[in-house]
């Protein structure tokens, strides 16, 4: 009897950790957090290259138009556009450099965050698997020994709804440990695809925008 009471209590606390280790899943929530957050700033880059380029264009009209007339003021605005040039190139350069260490950063966070979790969860589930398998021995230990004393002695009603309660518990956990180890293995290959697509994306749409301020 002492022996049941203390596998159902074992079984409840391991029931609790399963649900617990579910909070972990929650901390991928913040790499995806990030990568929104790195691509609101693309968005800011590209409508900051659109009025940059638009700005030039406007420029070089007017300094087209005004040309033939105003020789003194054409001179003005070549240093001024050329000026707005080599501060348009040293931003462009600074942002790329910006984006880039973002970028790898970005990568390198993910990855350690994700290397972190997997071997976490890898070290969880194998300490909650060898619990689960250590009481597995016990409970068929004791099972054996409650058959050995059914074939002695008739139990009461009580002795039989703690152990088939025993015999719940064990189910259920074991339906919770493979229910868990599938989510796991959907979240992480959604991970990997998610990350993979974005910065592949990213980096496409990013490419061409480069190239128009470099002009």
């Amino acid at each position: 009897m002492n022996n049941l009471e203390q596998i159902e209590a074992e079984l409840t606390t391991l029931r609790q950790r399963l649900t617990q280790s579910t909070g972990v899943l929650e901390n991928l929530t913040t790499v995806q957090i990030e990568f929104e957050n790195l691509l609101h700033a693309y968005h800011k880059l590209t409508e900051y290259i659109d009025q940059a380029k638009q700005t030039l264009q406007d420029l070089e009209r007017s300094q087209v138009d005004c040309e033939q007339r105003f020789t003194a003021l054409t001179r003005s605005a070549e240093r001024q556009q050329e000026q707005f040039r080599e501060e348009a190139l040293k931003r462009e350069q600074t942002l790329k450099a910006d984006l880039a260490r973002q970028i790898e950063a970005l990568k390198e966070e993910s990855e350690r965050k994700r290397s972190d979790f997997l071997r976490d969860w890898d070290s969880h589930r194998e300490s909650v698997r060898n619990q689960l398998d250590e009481l597995g021995v016990r409970l068929r230990v004791e099972l054996k020994t409650l058959t050995n004393q059914l074939n002695e002695v008739k139990p009461d009603d009580e002795y039989l709804v703690k152990l088939e309660r025993v015999e719940t518990a064990a189910r259920k956990s074991k339906a919770a440990m493979l229910e868990l180890d599938q989510r796991l293995d959907s979240m992480r290959n959604w991970m990997i695809g998610a990350i993979t697509l974005g910065f592949l994306s990213f980096s496409l749409g990013l490419w061409p925008l480069l190239r128009l301020i470099s002009r």
